[in-house]
């Protein structure tokens, strides 16, 4: 079987696999990390909304610097991959096999960028949540009550950082998946 093109540690290819499979695996890692350990921490955490909230707040900036871009990068990794190396050259004859195993691919790859842009998407909904929270760190409330206005307010982001975690795990199959079938 005559496939004329390249997949190997040379390749542009292979390092975009190589991309999308780590920025993905970085993703689904660090949003599991803030989803199922920090934040039932955090509500779980005996103390003040003002307090937990601060914590809280201190964290989300960080990982609202560095999560968005991941992603995007991922995204357009497997956005390359499915257009580029997804696809015969010009001009060569291949098989039937050969031309579905490119179909499978693609597919399989058009779904890893479309997860990551769906996680991206996500952040639409998270950043006015964690907006309101830096606001109420700022203006000092929750200072004495018991922590259920925090633990409301974490629980709503954290439904949307699960839905992250899903969806950046859906892409980091498809990137492990694809770079095995190298």
């Amino acid at each position: 079987m005559n496939m004329n093109f390249s997949v190997g540690p040379s390749s542009d290819t292979y390092y975009a696999h190589i991309l999308a499979t780590t920025a993905s695996g970085l993703l689904v890692g660090s949003s599991a990390w803030t989803s199922f350990g920090v934040m039932p921490s955090i509500i779980a955490a005996q103390t003040s909304s003002h307090a937990k909230l601060s914590i809280f707040d201190g964290l989300i900036k960080r990982t609202n610097t560095v999560i968005p871009a991941v992603t995007a990068v991922a995204a357009s990794a497997f956005s390359y991959l499915a257009y580029y190396s997804a696809s015969p050259t010009a001009g060569s004859s291949l098989t039937p096999g050969a031309n579905a195993a490119y179909g499978i691919a693609r597919r399989n790859l058009t779904i890893g960028a479309a997860s990551l842009f769906a996680a991206l998407g996500l952040q639409v909904l998270i950043l006015p949540l964690n907006n309101e929270v830096s606001e109420m760190v700022e203006n000092g409330q929750g200072k004495e009550d018991n922590g259920e206005e925090a633990n409301k307010r974490i629980e709503q982001v954290w439904v949307l950082y699960a839905g992250r975690v899903a969806l950046s795990a859906i892409a980091f199959g498809v990137g492990l998946t694809e770079l095995y079938k190298l």
